[in-house]
C-alpha cells in the first residue's frame, strides 16, 4: 500500500467559536472572492505541516487562539494542535479526532531540528515515520569525497507540493542560482522519484566519514613530529627510553626516601628512649639533692643541739 495523508478538516479555534474548514476525498478546489481567506487556508495546512512561520491577517489576529487539523496517515487519525503566535513552541500531536484530544495524552515535537529539548524528538521525524518514509542524511556536495552530510526533513519534501503562487515563475524556485543550495536540491529530488541508492549514500557517509577521521590523524600526526623535532627527540622510542629512565631514578629516589624515613623513624625511637633516660636520671639527680638537702639540714640541727 502506498504512503498518503489526508486531510479531513482545518480548525481555528476562535475567541467566540470555532472555524471549520471540511476536505472531501479526491481534488479540492477552495474558490470565492477576493480577500475571503483561501490563501489563508492554504497556509494554515502549510504551517501545521512544520512551516518555520506563518503570515496572519488582522481578523485572525483578533479572532483566533491556534490552530489544528485532523489527518489520515497511512490509515491512522491524527489531530495537530499548533500555536500560531509563537512557532518555536512545541507542536501537539494526538492520536484521536479533534473533540476527543482530552481523553487523550499529547505526543509535544519541536518544529525544527535547532530545538532538541522536545519530549518526544522532532515533528519532521514524526512525520516522516508515520508515512514510512526513510529518514536519510543527503550529500550537501555530491561530488566530494569529504562532502558533510545534511539530514532530510519534511519540509524538503513538502515545499515542492506546496508551492506559493508568487514564487512560481521565479527561477530561484529550486535554488537554480545558488549553486550549494541546488546540488543539495537535486539530491532531494532523487529522494523523492526514488532514484536515490539508499545503500550507496549510507556507504557514501561512511567514506565521508572515514576521510575526515583520516584527516585529523594525519593533523595530529603533524602535532607529534613538530613537537618531537622542537625538543630534539628523534622518534616516539626515544621517548619511550627517556621515560624509561627517568621511571628508574624515580624508583631509586624512592628507595632511599623510604630508607631515609625508616631512620628517622628508628632515630625518633632512640631520641624517645633517650628522653625517657633523661626525665628519669633527672628524678634520681633531684631526689638525692633533696636527701642531701635534708641531712644537711638534720646535721645542722645536731650541731646546735650538742
Amino acid at each position: 500500500m502506498k504512503s498518503y495523508l489526508r486531510i479531513e478538516r482545518l480548525i481555528l479555534v476562535g475567541v467566540r467559536k470555532n472555524y471549520i474548514v471540511k476536505f472531501e476525498d479526491g481534488l479540492n478546489i477552495i474558490h470565492g472572492d477576493s480577500d475571503t481567506g483561501k490563501s489563508s487556508i492554504l497556509e494554515f495546512i502549510n504551517y501545521l505541516l512544520g512551516a518555520s512561520k506563518i503570515e496572519l491577517a488582522d481578523e485572525i489576529i483578533s479572532s483566533v487562539n491556534y490552530a489544528a487539523f485532523e489527518v489520515i496517515i497511512n490509515d491512522s487519525a491524527y489531530t495537530i494542535v499548533r500555536d500560531i503566535y509563537k512557532p518555536q513552541n512545541f507542536i501537539e500531536v494526538y492520536q484521536c479526532p479533534f473533540e476527543r484530544r482530552e481523553a487523550f495524552i499529547s505526543r509535544k515535537y519541536a518544529p525544527n531540528f535547532s530545538n532538541n529539548n522536545a519530549p518526544d524528538g522532532f515533528f519532521s521525524d514524526f512525520l516522516m515515520d508515520a508515512l514510512n518514509f526513510p529518514k536519510l542524511k543527503l550529500k550537501v556536495s555530491p561530488t566530494q569525497v569529504t562532502s558533510q552530510f545534511k539530514r532530510l526533513s519534511f519540509r524538503n519534501i513538502i515545499k515542492y507540493s506546496y508551492v506559493n503562487q508568487d514564487d512560481m515563475g521565479s527561477k530561484s524556485l529550486l535554488g537554480m542560482t545558488d549553486w550549494a543550495k541546488y546540488t543539495y536540491t537535486k539530491e532531494v529530488f532523487k529522494y523523492i522519484y526514488n532514484v536515490l541508492d539508499t545503500d550507496i549514500s549510507d556507504i557514501e557517509q561512511q567514506i565521508s566519514d572515514k576521510r575526515s577521521e583520516l584527516n585529523n590523524l594525519r593533523k595530529k600526526y603533524e602535532h607529534v613530529s613538530e613537537f618531537l623535532r622542537e625538543t630534539g627527540y628523534e622518534s616516539i622510542p626515544s621517548i619511550d627510553d627517556a621515560i624509561e629512565e627517568c621511571d628508574l631514578i624515580y624508583d631509586s629516589l624512592n628507595i632511599e626516601l623510604h630508607s631515609l624515613n625508616s631512620s628517622m623513624m628508628a632515630n625518633s625511637d632512640n631520641y624517645n628512649q633517650f628522653k625517657s633516660y633523661h626525665s628519669e636520671f633527672n628524678l634520681k639527680i633531684k631526689m638525692i639533692v633533696r636527701s642531701i638537702e635534708e641531712i644537711n639540714l638534720k646535721k645542722d640541727q645536731y650541731i646546735r643541739l650538742k
